[in-house]
């Protein structure tokens, strides 16, 4: 494509008809930057009338414009009132070139402040300014505090610089002399990052202007870099004054250096008096030549009087009345169809906006809200920002061109390639931005994090220890990801950051998914073999019960096979070996049940199953005179004694058979009848126990048992078991042998 000779450059501040001009050229160059013979094939007229048309020595025709959009793939109806508005303000800007000299030269800043080259033009702040240069001479570090929109950046600029060049503020203090003027005065603001201020600013015999020390709280997130630039004030050799925002005041008193050093030497700007306000409404008028309706001073000084902060909406209301003045006279007239000091910013940006279509509305939208810091328990504050911060918002359509205009309006002020609200009373004078600033207040609080964060990610070389993670990545990612429209205010290093975040939370997020996968693995394996190990320890261990269990049985038919043999020739052999045989069963055999007796004491013994040599039993129980004992007669070892103290006659028909017993009168053995070789009754003798004997009464009386004797020297109680009856147990001679009980006692 043919490159057409290059076009003379165009200053879009000179003028309207430049500025349209300038619009014109980005129109051509988004569409590519075709030649104007191209654009003259797709138009209806000639390239050269297609070129004069953005020369920016006229402006030119509708139907030249509707054409010159078509060209370029505009929209012609759009352009046809941009035509028509630029129209409109050169006709503003001849009738006040022909007002007279200076006529062109706006008396009021509108929502901007006055400099130090409008001292001429700033009214009503003299004894104000003499009483702070005074104080200025006096301490070394002085804050201006008062209120938003009440004058402190004008008065610093366009107040204090002039009197301090006058020499009005020398070091001894008394203003109104006139004394050496201070080598160098500067003016800065704090800024995002204070402490990167310049150290060879604060030099001996400066005096440093520090104007909207707020933003050291708005804007600086870094405590230690705060508290390293108010130590620098706090310290430093030059002058320093401070202008701070009423609402931030208290702020200062968490340093105490600061503190200390204001407690003297602050400076309380208040509202102006109605004297005040009418000097400032009729002086910068004057100075230009102006007249100004009497009527008009009255209303806007009492408009003025009532509105907190209320200087900046002054201004910008005289200076659209000036804008529609009629010749070189201000009229109230004006002053109304503008909706007066509460109506004209949201004149001026209502009028402004609606000439936007939607995309370079929501553009508009989106560049005013990065401009605003949305407050945290205090009132929103704008932000500056830098301008290549806002030419990084390539998603956004038409961002330059809507950038441009916002300036125009001075809705918008550029300083130092920073671009910043005119005044922060823009936020509560214009309707429209209030509710946006509402309706998305949690999303720029989102916003400001995400843009901090992606500044200190990029100035870290996108270290990957800087990115989003936890909490703040899901409120990020749910706040632009999930809406394509939200994503386009953010800049590309913040979508970069974002990105780069996500992408790192998801490798975590896999990283510990296969963590965990493996973890249950683990798991899983080492519950496995735990069951194994115990199945294996449970088999063996009943493998071993049944090993014991077999050997037992084996010793038992060993042990019964050795009693059997010895059971006639030795039973105390054969009963001590089934005893060790009951010892060795396990505890819950219940071979253990049959219980291993007693062994045998050595040496002299008075248990019941063994005795060192025969001793007498007594068995002493009541009986009915003439009535025998019941048991057999003889000289065995058990005898019943009558009431006489002998031996009871044994009873008719019984050869020394035991003729008692229970109830019937005879003694009974579990395992047969024995003879005893004593002659006494008949005992078992394949049992070891105690014999029984039972008494029963005579003459149907309930027996009586008195004392009952054991092998060991123990009493023992027994209770009859019938009327006349009594039990008494002693030793058996199957237990003991015969003749073990010896001759009866007495």
């Amino acid at each position: 494509m043919a490159v057409g000779r290059a076009e003379k450059p165009l200053d879009p501040a000179s003028g309207p008809v430049q500025r349209f001009a300038h619009e014109l050229r980005l129109l051509r160059q988004k569409a590519g930057s075709p030649t104007y013979r191209a654009m003259a094939r797709q138009a209806s007229y000639a390239a050269p009338t297609l070129s004069a048309a953005a020369a920016g020595d006229r402006l030119p025709s509708p139907a030249v414009t509707r054409a010159y959009a078509l060209a370029c793939g505009g929209d012609p109806d759009a352009w046809e009132r941009r035509l028509a508005e630029a129209a409109e303000e050169t006709l503003r800007f001849r009738e006040g070139a022909g007002a007279g000299d200076g006529g062109t030269s706006a008396p009021y800043p509108g929502l901007g402040r006055f400099e130090a080259e409008h001292r001429e033009r700033f009214f009503g702040r003299d004894a104000v300014v003499d009483d702070l240069a005074e104080l200025v001479g006096r301490h070394g570090l002085v804050a201006v505090v008062g209120a938003s929109g009440s004058g402190k950046s004008s008065l610093l600029r366009a107040g204090l610089v002039p009197a301090l060049r006058d020499g009005r503020a020398g070091r001894d203090g008394r203003a109104g002399q006139t004394g050496a003027a201070p080598s160098a005065i500067r003016i800065l603001t704090p800024g995002e990052h204070p402490s990167r201020v310049d150290r060879a600013l604060f030099a001996d015999d400066a005096v440093v202007l520090v104007d909207q020390f707020e933003e050291v709280f708005t804007l600086c997130r870094d405590r230690a870099e705060r508290a390293e630039f108010i130590d620098l004030l706090t310290g430093a050799r030059a002058r320093v004054v401070i202008a701070v925002r009423s609402d931030f005041y208290g702020r200062c008193a968490e340093h105490e250096a600061l503190a200390s050093a204001l407690r003297p030497a602050t400076f309380l700007l208040g509202p102006m008096t109605p004297e005040q306000l009418r000097q400032a409404v009729v002086g910068p008028a004057v100075a230009e030549r102006l007249i100004v309706e009497r009527e008009l001073t009255a209303r806007i000084v009492a408009d003025v009087a009532d509105e907190p902060g209320g200087l900046p909406l002054m201004s910008h209301a005289l200076l659209e009345t000036w804008r529609r003045r009629r010749g070189r006279t201000m009229t109230v007239a004006a002053y109304e169809a503008i909706g007066g000091v509460r109506g004209a910013i949201a004149h001026t940006a209502e009028a402004l906006f609606t000439g936007f279509d939607d995309v370079r509305a929501r553009t508009a939208r989106a560049l005013l809200l990065r401009l605003v810091t949305p407050g945290g328990g205090t009132e929103d504050t704008g932000r500056p920002v830098a301008r290549s911060e806002l030419e990084d918002l390539d998603e956004l359509d038409h961002a330059e061109e809507v950038l441009e205009k916002l300036l125009r309006a001075r809705l918008l002020t550029v300083d130092d390639r920073m671009v910043s609200l005119a005044h922060e009373a823009l936020i509560g004078a214009w309707p429209r931005l209030r509710s946006w600033i509402e309706a998305d207040r949690e999303l720029l609080r989102v916003q400001r994090r995400l843009t901090e964060a992606a500044e200190v990610w990029a100035a870290l070389g996108r270290d990957a220890g800087a990115l989003y993670r936890g909490s703040q990545l899901e409120s990020a990612r749910e706040a632009f990801t999930a809406n394509p429209v939200l994503r386009t205010v953010l800049t590309s290093v913040e979508r970069a950051f974002l990105e780069a975040s996500i992408a790192a939370s998801g490798r975590e997020r896999r990283k510990a998914a296969r963590t965990a996968r493996t973890l249950r693995g683990l798991v899983a394996a080492l519950s496995v073999l735990l069951c194994l190990a115990l199945v294996a320890g449970l088999a063996a261990w009943q493998q071993s019960r049944t090993a014991e269990r077999r050997a037992t049985e084996a010793e038992a038919r060993r042990v019964a096979a050795v009693a059997a043999t010895l059971r006639r020739s030795d039973p105390r052999t054969a009963a001590a070996e089934c005893g060790r045989l009951a010892d060795r069963r396990p505890a819950g055999d219940p071979g253990r049940a049959v219980r291993r007796r007693r062994p045998a004491r050595r040496g002299p013994s008075r248990s019941r199953f063994r005795r060192a040599g025969p001793r007498p039993q007594r068995h002493l129980a009541a009986a009915q005179p003439g009535r025998p004992h019941a048991h057999g007669g003889g000289a065995g070892p058990h005898q019943a004694l009558g009431r006489g103290g002998g031996p009871p006659a044994p009873r008719p028909g019984g050869s020394g058979a035991a003729s008692g017993g229970h109830r019937g009168g005879q003694s009974r053995h579990r395992h047969g009848r024995a003879a005893d070789p004593g002659g006494g009754a008949a005992v078992g003798p394949r049992r070891r126990k105690a014999h029984r004997c039972s008494v029963r009464a005579a003459g149907g009386r309930r027996g009586r048992l008195v004392r009952r004797g054991r092998a060991d020297g123990r009493r023992t109680r027994t209770r009859g078991t019938g009327p006349g009856v009594g039990r008494a147990r002693g030793p058996s001679p199957a237990r003991h042998g015969p003749g073990a009980g010896g001759d009866p006692g007495p």
